[in-house]
C-alpha cells in the first residue's frame, strides 16, 4: 500500500481530518490518527476477505473515516452507513 495514490490519498484524508476538526470541533476520532486507523481497518478488512462485491454496515460512520476507503472500493450499493449525527457524515 505504499504507491504514490496511497501517500497522495493520506495526505489529503489527514487534511480533511484536520478541517473538519478545527472547523467544527471534535469528530468522535483522534485527528493524530485520523487517516492511519481509517487505511488500517480498512487493510484488515481486506485481510479478512472483503472483495468489492461485499456489504458492509458501518454503524457509527461519522465523518467517513473508514468511508472514505470503502466507498470507491465497493460495488454501488454496497456500503451503507448509519450515524445518528448527520453534521458529521456532511463532514465527510
Amino acid at each position: 500500500m505504499n504507491s504514490p495514490l496511497t501517500k497522495t490519498r493520506k495526505s489529503h484524508v489527514q487534511k480533511q481530518g484536520e478541517k473538519m476538526m478545527t472547523e467544527h470541533g471534535f469528530q468522535g476520532v483522534p485527528l493524530e490518527t485520523f487517516e492511519e486507523a481509517g487505511r488500517n481497518q480498512f487493510i484488515t478488512l481486506l485481510e479478512l476477505g472483503l472483495s468489492p462485491e461485499s456489504r458492509v454496515i458501518d454503524i457509527g460512520c461519522g465523518v467517513l473515516r473508514l468511508g472514505y476507503w470503502l466507498i470507491p472500493f465497493l460495488h454501488e450499493g454496497c456500503y451503507y452507513g448509519i450515524e445518528p449525527a448527520q453534521q458529521r457524515v456532511n463532514l465527510g
